[in-house]
């Protein structure tokens, strides 16, 4: 508990909650992947509305359906095999879905503990 209210007060502004930290950050990241992605306008829940610390952000067009099995011998779907990716070069631990009629998806969760920094290598 004592790491957590140093890194909030480190990291916070002045005034500003743990909460407050994250949803900000957050916004931010999804106004950068989604214009580097060319997804803009492509995200739930909207700012308006949006939890202090989770999104969902459409991927580029050019991942195939995450749904779609990779094959006999490969070790799963296209959805396993994106995560894996993310995890083991990466670092980055995340959640995908795929919606049918809407595309793929991946679960932008921002902590206290995050960095605009980690964002940059989701671009």
């Amino acid at each position: 508990k004592q790491w957590y209210q140093r890194r909030v007060a480190i990291t916070a502004g002045e005034g500003e909650t743990a909460s407050q930290y994250c949803k900000r950050n957050l916004v931010l990241a999804v106004e950068r992947l989604t214009s580097a992605w060319g997804t803009a306008d492509s995200y739930f829940p909207n700012s308006n509305i949006m939890g202090p610390s989770m999104a969902m952000i459409k991927l580029p067009n050019v991942i195939p359906p995450i749904q779609t099995s990779l094959g006999p011998g490969t070790g799963g779907s296209a959805k396993d095999h994106l995560r894996t990716v993310l995890r083991d070069k990466y670092n980055i631990e995340c959640s995908v879905a795929h919606f049918e009629g809407v595309g793929n998806y991946l679960r932008l969760s921002f902590a206290i503990y995050n960095t605009q920094e980690d964002i940059s290598f989701l671009k």
